[in-house]
């Protein structure tokens, strides 16, 4: 049992973590440096393009990343409150099962 135990380790450590580098979900540095210089491309367009605009275009694009950044905030804070209410429930469930 304990040999098997070991085995699946050997076998499923590695494959889990090939998984997690597939999905995107960990990176290896490789890709963490070219997520780094493509961010930095990106930001050195937008400034381009920032540079560009009017005056009125500025302020338009300004603003516009001010309501962008509320909604990604407000995302966040949605779904943090419902995280926690889910968790709650979960919690009260089950010590109504422990003391029952």
């Amino acid at each position: 049992m304990d040999v098997a135990i070991g085995i699946a380790g050997l076998v499923g450590v590695p494959l889990l973590i090939w998984a997690l580098i597939k999905l995107r979900i960990i990176e290896t540095p490789k890709q963490s440096l070219e997520r780094q210089m493509e961010e930095a491309n990106d930001e050195a367009r937008e400034i381009a393009k920032y540079r560009q605009l009017s005056p009125e275009g500025q302020l338009l694009y300004d603003l516009n990343k001010k309501q962008e950044n509320i909604e990604y905030y407000a995302r966040g804070i949605y779904w943090m409150i419902l995280g926690s209410a889910i968790g709650t429930l979960i919690l009260y469930f089950f010590t109504l099962l422990a003391f029952k």
